[in-house]
């Protein structure tokens, strides 16, 4: 039997938990509001624009630093630009998004194949990559031909 001490209810789910499902807090909290689950739910849909979505349904787009020219990133988010402005927040450039292809976010990791040769290695970022957006947006095309061609959504 638990006390009612050791059980906390998450105020997303509404389901009580042991105190372990909840991350420590800090300040004036003991433990945070969330369970573990529902707040890695809730930041990845914050900073990820929401990619956490069945195949198909994000779209696919090509950004790329104000700062740094000749370097784009190919990525994957419900949202393309609302995952710009959360990716820029804290930085001192713009990132822009010239080209999305809506439905198409599952391929992203069939297109980060094709574009690995020029694949940015300095820094922690694996969706960005040293060619034009023309260049990066040919190759999501031929993706994209390619899997219609052979009947593969």
């Amino acid at each position: 039997m638990q006390t009612r001490m050791s059980v906390k209810t998450c105020l997303k789910c509404q389901t009580e938990f042991p105190l372990k499902a909840f991350y420590k807090g800090n300040g004036t909290q003991a433990t945070h509001s969330y369970c573990k689950a529902c707040l890695k739910k809730y930041m990845k849909d914050k900073f990820s624009g929401g990619l956490e979505d069945e195949p198909g349904k994000g779209a696919l787009y090509i950004a790329y630093n104000s700062r740094i020219p000749g370097e784009v990133k190919v990525g994957a988010a419900k949202n393309p630009q609302r995952r710009a402005l959360l990716m820029e927040r804290a930085q001192n450039y713009r990132l822009l998004v010239p080209m999305t292809w809506p439905g198409m976010g599952h391929l992203e990791a069939e297109v980060h194949g094709m574009l690995a040769p020029q694949r940015v290695t300095e820094g922690a970022g694996r969706e960005w990559f040293a060619c034009s957006v023309a260049f990066a947006a040919a190759a999501i095309t031929e993706v994209i031909t390619r899997r219609q061609s052979s009947g593969q959504p």
